[in-house]
């Protein structure tokens, strides 16, 4: 129950704010849900998804003066996170210092992006605790600090700072180059696309998921062999080993991601009379486009639409600022839903959430108040997993 009570604890936070809380209670407000989501993520012991990678990673890694010499003791892991671990490691850090750190450096980044981007700051990070938070901050440690640094980029695009954006996006991409797919954006996210192209191009990849039309990773593997062999070995193996070359199948997530495309569509206009609206849509359009049109592997999908995805944290405000009072707060229950529906298996403690439940906490394993027991439940976690994605594939046959 303890992410669930910090869930309601948020989801408090967004209806006053909702209910028009003061300048100081807000910033007071979004201060203490700042320092909850810093405390969590960056203080877990053993908790989430590959933490044990990570460590083994920032074992291997060498000692600064080798790495600065072009000695980094482990290949694939891009040069800023080297760099990191290997500086931490010269202070005599371990790998909780690297986690500290990177939560630190996105929550901070993420809300001062917000309150560039909305005025709705708590119900932003309710989102991005509902959707976001425990994939991102509690697996995909390299990825998420690339992804926020993106998100940050975007202000960017807003003021035409062609190289400030680029500066940002190379530095995101230092730590995980996968923050690459961002770089063209910035001609692109300032375009203004007419409603029915967006409804057609949606509606012919829900249409090629429907049908179940294999194109994508064809595609992917001829792209990638022209990007060189790093890039190809690692699209082979994200397109071939069983635990990642999952096919997406027609589920609820189907039906919502069209339900979020016709609410913004009926918005659109309102969204993109703001010139940060423009940019928040047009990223979520593209990320609807990627879950259908890649939906034959469901590992490169989600992680390319991460940088996409996280766009609802905005747009949601925005749509809500634009309704009709009869109207927002059914919507504000409605995003409430949906956050906790994403998280929803870790919220209510379910098998398959057995690496992130229960929460353990640096200081406290350290105090000997806890005793560690993450390889075992993330153990647990990873067979459950590989159960329901092979009674899911299955299903489909």
């Amino acid at each position: 129950m303890f992410y669930f009570v910090i869930f309601l604890l948020l989801t408090s936070f967004a209806i006053l704010e909702h209910f028009n809380l003061n300048k100081n209670g807000r910033k007071f407000l979004t201060f203490i849900a700042w320092l909850i989501l810093v405390l969590v993520a960056g203080l877990r012991f053993e908790t989430g998804g590959d933490w044990d990678t990570y460590t083994d990673i920032f074992h291997r890694i060498r000692p600064l003066s080798d790495v600065i010499h072009g000695k980094y003791g482990v290949s694939g892991i891009e040069f800023g996170y080297i760099l990191l671990n290997s500086v931490i490691k010269e202070f005599g850090g371990n790998i909780q210092y690297v986690f500290f750190i990177i939560t630190f450096t996105n929550t901070t980044l993420l809300v001062d992006s917000l309150k560039k981007y909305t005025d709705r700051v708590l119900l932003a990070l309710l989102i991005y605790y509902g959707v976001f938070y425990f994939q991102l901050e509690m697996i995909y440690t390299r990825q998420s600090l690339a992804v926020i640094l993106s998100f940050f980029a975007l202000r960017y695009i807003e003021n035409r700072q062609f190289w400030k954006y680029l500066l940002i996006i190379g530095l995101a991409m230092t730590f995980h180059r996968m923050a690459l797919v961002m770089l063209p954006f910035y001609f692109l996210l300032t375009r203004k696309v007419s409603a029915s192209i967006w409804i057609c191009l949606v509606l012919t990849g829900a249409l090629l998921m429907a049908l179940n039309v294999s194109w994508f990773t064809f595609v992917y593997l001829q792209f990638s062999k022209l990007l060189g062999g790093e890039f190809y070995s690692r699209a082979l193996f994200y397109t071939s080993e069983g635990q990642y070359a999952v096919v997406r199948g027609i589920s609820v997530g189907f039906a919502l991601n069209l339900l979020l495309f016709i609410l913004f569509i009926w918005k659109k206009h309102e969204i993109e009379s703001q010139n940060i609206g423009i940019i928040f849509f047009n990223l979520f359009v593209y990320s609807i486009l990627l879950y259908y049109y890649t939906y034959e592997v469901i590992e490169i999908s989600n992680r390319f639409r991460y940088f996409f995805f996280i766009s609802i944290i905005v747009l949601f405000p925005l749509v809500i600022n634009h309704l009709k009072a009869f109207f927002k707060l059914p919507i504000l229950l409605f995003i409430v839903s949906y956050s906790f529906f994403f998280s929803r298996s870790i919220f209510l403690e379910e098998s398959i959430a057995n690496a992130y439940n229960p929460y353990q906490n640096y200081i406290l394993c350290q105090m000997n108040y806890e005793k560690g027991t993450g390889q075992k439940r993330l153990d647990k976690a990873i067979q459950e997993a590989k159960s329901q994605r092979k009674e899911l594939q299955k299903t489909k046959k």
